[in-house]
């Protein structure tokens, strides 16, 4: 298990250190403006907000399924679901739950574009993982 966690941490270092200074721009402004919303949003319960938690952990599955896949399963092509729904099944949540939530529409538009980046990029370290 530990190299599947090792390759997942290098999925995720190279998202954070992308070369490019445009995505660190991106980044910064979207963290911003997501703190501006947090702290400007009606008082709804924490436990709504909790339900945001599902954004990342879809992200996050989808770069140990990378992981897995790449340490364990190089080359199969029988385990293709995760990565050819999971950006649409992301996409079906993070709709939902901004709608869900409110007095916090905004701030979970942004959660939800913040972590879409990191799920785009998960999605395509899963690709590389099981085409190779």
């Amino acid at each position: 298990m530990g190299s599947v966690l090792d390759l997942f941490f290098s999925y995720l270092w190279h998202i954070v250190t992308d070369g490019n200074w445009k995505y660190r721009v991106f980044l910064s402004i979207i963290v911003g403006m997501l703190i501006w919303a947090y702290r400007r949003r009606q008082p709804i319960e924490n436990r709504k907000l909790s339900l945001l938690a599902l954004l990342p952990s879809m992200w996050i599955s989808m770069g140990l399924w990378a992981g897995y896949v790449d340490t364990y399963h190089k080359g199969d092509f029988d385990i293709w679901y995760p990565v050819n729904y999971g950006l649409f099944m992301y996409l079906v949540c993070a709709i939902g739950l901004t709608a869900y939530l409110r007095g916090a529409r905004l701030f979970a538009s942004l959660f939800a574009i913040l972590n879409l980046w990191f799920m785009v990029y998960m999605s395509i370290e899963a690709t590389e993982a099981v085409r190779i």
